[in-house]
């Protein structure tokens, strides 16, 4: 009789015992001597970004060596993430959804990506009044928390759309796919009411700008 293999218990944050022991290899060898080892304390926003870049170039090496490891660009969708580089980080985590289909966490972060860059629909002289008028509304829905791409900038998210050629709306509705996505990969109900409270956010908001989504 054969044995059976329990099917992994994702969640939308983090990397699987195994994974992050093969990660921690990596960065012991490549990323930790250059920062004093991995107990370094990152105070600023600056030393955070610091081991991003050395971390992605560590992982873009191992990518090369092992291009069919979906590990190397699920975690360089992350770093890319944490230098602002919001369309190298959509193709990462495409490639890595790619090599290892059905997994909820590399939904999840594609959909986060997707959804920094519907930042872009706040670009231009109404940026001030339509971001006053949408964060009243989430707030006084609860939701406010859930605003779309954060403190990204609205022209840095133009710039990474462009890469990818897509509209911010396509970058909204996709989002929302992937977000769905992950949801029906069997995530914990704790995690499928936030990614539902996400959803509902980003309609809401939307909504606002006259996209329906």
């Amino acid at each position: 009789m054969g044995f059976f293999r329990r099917k992994p218990r994702y969640t939308i944050h983090g990397f699987l015992p195994e994974e992050q022991s093969k990660l921690d290899v990596l960065y012991t060898l490549e990323v930790y001597p250059a920062i004093g080892g991995p107990q370094t304390v990152l105070f600023t926003i600056q030393d955070r970004q610091k081991v991003s870049r050395l971390a992605v170039q560590a992982l873009e090496r191992a990518a090369l060596r092992e291009p069919y490891e979906f590990l190397w660009y699920f975690a360089l969708g992350h770093h890319y993430c944490g230098l602002g580089r919001f369309a190298d980080a959509v193709m990462a985590n495409e490639r890595a959804l790619a090599l290892h289909p059905n997994d909820p966490r590399l939904e999840y972060a594609l959909a986060t990506c997707l959804r920094m860059l519907t930042r872009a629909a706040y670009c231009g002289s109404e940026f001030r009044d339509t971001m006053m008028r949408v964060s009243k509304m989430l707030r006084e829905t609860g939701l406010e928390a859930f605003l779309a791409g954060g403190k990204f900038d609205p022209d840095e998210a133009v710039k990474e759309l462009q890469k990818l050629g897509i509209t911010w709306e396509e970058a909204a509705r996709e989002s929302v796919k992937h977000f769905k996505k992950a949801i029906a990969l069997g995530l914990p109900s704790s995690e499928r009411k936030f990614i539902n409270t996400i959803i509902e956010s980003m309609r809401e908001e939307f909504l606002m700008l006259g996209v329906i989504i």
